[in-house]
């Protein structure tokens, strides 16, 4: 199986305010992920679903 690699930011817990959350989206488009996003709380059950979505929708089956 070939890897699909999803990278998930959280921005929650002032994370947002120690590094720049979008130039780490960058970074991981730029180092080909198939998916990149950033989330204000990932672990929210709304974060969870996010990523949840992404393994069921895209295919993603290794995480960052």
């Amino acid at each position: 199986m070939e890897a699909k690699i999803g990278v998930y930011i959280c921005k929650g817990c002032d994370i947002d305010k120690t590094i720049d959350c979008e130039k780490a989206v960058k970074a991981g488009t730029a180092a080909k992920a198939a998916i990149c996003k950033s989330h204000d709380i990932l672990c929210s059950a709304e974060g969870i679903n996010l990523i949840r979505a992404d393994i069921k929708n895209e295919g993603v089956n290794r995480s960052w």
